[in-house]
């Protein structure tokens, strides 16, 4: 089922742009105000 592949493969690249988003938060906000993760 070619499904699944592009499912995982979309949530693959769903949670590296969570992941690269939440790290630019990070670099540009300053420490003390970032409360999310």
């Amino acid at each position: 089922m070619p499904w699944i592949s592009f499912a995982s493969s979309a949530a693959k690249l769903w949670l590296l742009f969570l992941h690269s988003k939440s790290t630019l938060i990070r670099e540009y906000l300053p420490r003390g105000t970032s409360q999310k993760p």
